[in-house]
């Protein structure tokens, strides 16, 4: 019994037990890691000397540890002759394997079959803590939480001042050429559209009411225009169903006044909210001016001078006054004469004129007719002969024109119960006419009409420009 006790606690018996832990280091498989470990463990072969009292010591204390671990109940060795059961081959051979473990983690770096725990160093680090997650540091969340709203924040800015954002989502949706090209369309249309409402606006104001032949003004001012081409005399603008007055700017006000003799004035305010729009920039306005008589005795007597008279002829004066003076009369395209021969030159007030026979040379006397026919009157033409600057200018004495001056009580009295209430009247007709003011009007016009044409080339070619360069700019875009 004590042989056998001295045989299980010997050195030798010892030495047996630690070699066969060491050659656990070779023959116990391990994981995909361990095996790696192992193999450089077996090309540097262990060293062949004995093994010392300090292994031995150190196979004690694993071998006591792996017993207090698995806290397995004592072997009764004291009969070392007896055969080992089967059922305690297994627990030997966990125990060898726990003594191979704890002589590797001695001499080598590898980790246990359960742990992996790398003894090399005091430090535990990530691989030592297994399926366990490795604490975080919390100030890590805190600075990525404050990286990401200095982002949102510099992308905001960037976005408000400069639109960077949105072009960033398009970019990555792949849209942003699209997008480019349908902005630089929009902004060529937007652009155009501006052009063309800056543009200057000219429009046609034409009239219709009466009395036909009523005189028209236009801020104040006689309008003129010129009859038979280049060459052709100036008349002023009359009220008629085929008076207009063209290239009016739209975008100005303009005051319009129609008078006649006998009648009240009318006026309007045309601005440019009451223009209409035919298309294509034509604008128009339509004015009918009926003229009221200007009380109820000149209205009647203005009705009856518009209607034939078969019994009864009128007649009246005509005053016509021009500057500069000296303006020649032609009476339905004849020379008027007084009953010397001589030229009617204005200053001129005359009730009868004289017309000198082509033929026969003599002079034929004319009255100055007020019933002339209602569509039509006699034609007077003013001229100044010796000044080729000075316009001829043009119009008609007509019965519309006259002015009634009603007779004295006198002269009222003398007349028959049923005369025609004409008979009531002394007409005069007169006209006043300043040539420098025509040829200034005539400038004026001359001048306007050019600066209209240059300002629409101008700004049809500004417009013509930037349609050919926006597409290249969207493109670009």
């Amino acid at each position: 019994m004590s042989d056998d006790t001295n045989t299980k606690d010997s050195p030798a018996k010892k030495s047996d037990d630690m070699m066969s832990g060491i050659g656990g280091i070779f023959d116990v498989p391990g994981g995909s890691k361990k095996k790696k470990k192992k193999k450089k463990a077996a090309d540097t072969p262990p060293p062949a000397a004995e093994s010392t009292e300090e292994d031995a010591a150190v196979e004690e204390d694993a071998a006591a540890k792996d017993t207090s671990v698995e806290e397995k109940p004592a072997r009764d060795d004291s009969n070392v002759d007896e055969q080992p059961k089967p059922e305690a081959a297994q627990p030997a051979k966990k125990k060898k394997k726990k003594a191979a473990a704890a002589v590797e983690g001695v001499f080598s770096t590898s980790a246990s079959d359960d742990d992996d725990i790398d003894l090399s160093s005091p430090y535990l680090d990530d691989e030592d803590l297994g399926d366990i997650a490795p604490p975080k540091n919390p100030m890590i969340k805190v600075l990525v939480g404050v990286v990401i709203v200095l982002l949102v924040g510099i992308v905001g800015l960037v976005h408000h001042f400069t639109g960077f954002g949105d072009n960033f989502v398009l970019l990555l949706q792949g849209n942003y050429q699209e997008e480019m090209l349908r902005r630089a369309r929009q902004a060529e249309e937007e652009h155009l559209a501006a052009q063309l409402a800056a543009m200057p606006k000219f429009g046609t104001l034409t009239f219709a009411g009466g009395p036909v032949g009523a005189t028209i003004k236009l801020n104040g001012q006689i309008q003129y225009g010129q009859v038979g081409g280049e060459e052709g005399p100036w008349r002023a603008l009359e009220l008629g169903p085929t008076t207009a007055i063209q290239n009016l700017s739209v975008r100005d006000d303009h005051h319009i006044e129609v008078s006649a003799p006998g009648h009240q004035p009318t006026s309007i305010k045309l601005t440019e909210g009451m223009w209409q729009d035919s298309g294509n920039g034509d604008y128009r306005y339509h004015y009918t001016a009926t003229l009221s008589p200007a009380d109820a005795k000149y209205g009647q007597e203005f009705a009856q001078r518009m209607e034939m008279d078969a019994e009864n002829d009128f007649y009246g004066t005509a005053t016509i006054n021009t500057i500069p003076s000296g303006a020649r009369l032609l009476i339905n395209r004849n020379i008027a004469l007084d009953k010397d021969g001589n030229e009617l030159r204005t200053p001129v007030t005359f009730d009868t004129y004289y017309i000198r026979d082509e033929e026969s040379g003599e002079l034929k006397e004319y009255q100055v007719r007020v019933d002339t026919p209602p569509d039509r009157g006699d034609r007077l033409e003013l001229t100044f002969p010796d000044n080729d600057e000075l316009p001829n200018f043009l119009t008609s004495i007509n019965r519309r024109s006259w002015t009634c001056n009603w007779k004295d009580e006198a002269e009222t009295k003398r007349l028959p119960e049923d005369a025609s209430i004409q008979l009531h009247c002394d007409y005069t007709w007169t006209l006043e006419k300043d040539f420098n003011a025509i040829n200034t009007y005539i400038a004026e016009r001359e001048a306007e009409f050019e600066r209209i044409q240059a300002q629409q080339k101008a700004a049809q070619a500004g417009a013509g420009a930037e349609a050919e360069a926006a597409p290249a700019e969207g493109e670009q875009g």
